[in-house]
């Protein structure tokens, strides 16, 4: 978990971006963001300017999203295109709570390999030592996603549906 002081949350683009109305405080998002093992869903457009959802794992570092993909996917290519992006990341079952937002996203110059690693670790641990070598095995063609949040608010339905009717 991230544990940063409040003139680093200042400085921190999730706490620049985070809606007044969000149902969570800044140190409630970085420890989402730092716990969760969801992927995080990221919309980019297409070329006729529609909407493209991917699902990609994710790691958060300094305020910013980062997640890895092969430099030929879709999402790398939408990216290139143009930089504004949407995002969610939310749990499957009830009860529901996530975070939601849009931002800046680019290709950034950054060791693909060693934040695949990470990503691995993270989302893979120990388990399924074939998809970690498979993964591995296109590191070459793997570039870096960047997103800087511009604007995020978070929904927390876990007391409302908690409740017994």
């Amino acid at each position: 978990m991230t544990v940063e002081t409040a003139t680093d949350q200042a400085s921190n683009p999730i706490a620049a971006a985070l809606s007044a109305k969000s149902a969570w405080p800044v140190a409630s998002v970085l420890a989402f963001l730092d716990e969760a093992r969801l992927p995080l869903r990221l919309a980019t457009r297409d070329a006729a300017g529609y909407p493209h959802i991917t699902s990609l794992w994710f790691l958060h570092e300094a305020g910013r999203l980062f997640c890895c993909t092969q430099s030929s996917a879709l999402v790398a290519r939408h990216i290139t295109r143009c930089a504004q992006v949407g995002f969610e990341l939310a749990v499957n079952e009830p009860p529901y709570h996530g975070l939601t937002g849009h931002g800046d996203a680019g290709l950034v110059e950054r060791d693909a390999e060693a934040l695949l690693e990470r990503l691995i670790a993270r989302y893979l641990a120990d388990r399924n030592p074939r998809l970690r070598g498979w993964l591995l095995s296109r590191v070459a063609t793997e570039v870096v996603i960047e997103i800087t949040p511009r604007h995020l608010t978070t929904w927390d339905f876990r007391a409302r549906m908690s409740r017994a009717d």
